[in-house]
């Protein structure tokens, strides 16, 4: 496999690419042109109800998550939609999680995220550590 530079070099290579070709980034790994986003991939990252198919697959049904049958407590369900949006080009509306604000305006300054208000976005660097930004909310 290519080292780590070659890797993310790739990326921004084809990042350039779909965007010649008038495709936009909606979500951390999906891009499609303007009104063709998959409306399950969106409805995985805000929390909606989606269904699973196939072996291995995973669902979501209100508050419970299927086939496991686990149950979301309200305070946890607003917490996890609030902060996986955080990989689509919507972003992280922090409103409602104040105590987030110091991690978030950190990785401000690291050059990870972007500011509107409340609303946090990933930058180009962001999103290569999307998931070590989520681990340090959660």
């Amino acid at each position: 496999p290519p080292d780590d530079e070659t890797t993310m070099d790739r990326l921004a290579e084809t990042a350039r690419f779909l965007a010649s070709l008038g495709l936009e980034r909606y979500e951390i790994s999906n891009y499609a042109a303007p009104g063709y986003e998959c409306r399950h991939n969106l409805a995985v990252w805000r929390g909606e109800d989606y269904l699973g198919v196939g072996e291995g697959a995973c669902g979501r049904l209100g508050l419970t998550r299927t086939p496991s049958g686990e149950v979301l407590s309200p305070e946890a369900d607003l917490k996890e939609r609030t902060i996986f949006r955080l990989r689509t080009r919507e972003g992280l509306d922090a409103s409602r999680f104040p105590e987030w604000r110091d991690v978030l305006c950190c990785h401000c300054r690291e050059g990870l995220l972007t500011r509107g208000g409340d609303v946090y976005r990933l930058t180009e660097r962001g999103r290569e550590v999307c998931d070590s930004i989520l681990a340090d909310l959660v």
